[in-house]
């Protein structure tokens, strides 16, 4: 086990990580753009996720202590893939290497690239 790994459902993962916009385009005109990433944030607690629509708190066995962004509809697509070998209704680990925010379920590890990463110190 990673030292920096915690444990969370992975239902609530999916559920906090799956609240995007139907789109990610701005409407014609319109100067504003749509973020297309998913913050996972240092939480006491667990991991705070805030998505392009909505932020969501996922209760973990320990607090998370990394401020990492990854792109949303890879994390979600990623998420759903490991739900299709069986981790509904179970719990998942979450660790985070230099580059890649790292997901085991059982024997299983995925990764997935983070556009930027922060070590928050205040957790450990």
């Amino acid at each position: 086990m990673d030292h920096n790994e915690i444990d969370v459902s992975f239902d609530e993962l999916l559920k906090a990580a799956s609240k995007l916009p139907k789109s990610f385009r701005a409407p014609a005109g319109s100067k504003a753009t749509i973020p297309k990433d998913t913050e996972l944030l240092a939480d006491s607690e667990g991991v705070w996720v805030n998505t392009p629509v909505m932020g969501t708190i996922v209760h973990s066995n320990k607090g998370w202590k990394y401020n990492i962004s990854v792109d949303a509809k890879k994390l979600v697509t990623l998420l759903k893939s490991i739900g299709s070998i069986g981790a509904t209704g179970n719990i998942i680990s979450l660790s985070v290497s230099e580059r890649e925010l790292w997901i085991r379920f059982k024997k299983t590890r995925s990764s997935l690239y983070t556009i930027w990463r922060k070590s928050d110190e205040e957790f450990t």
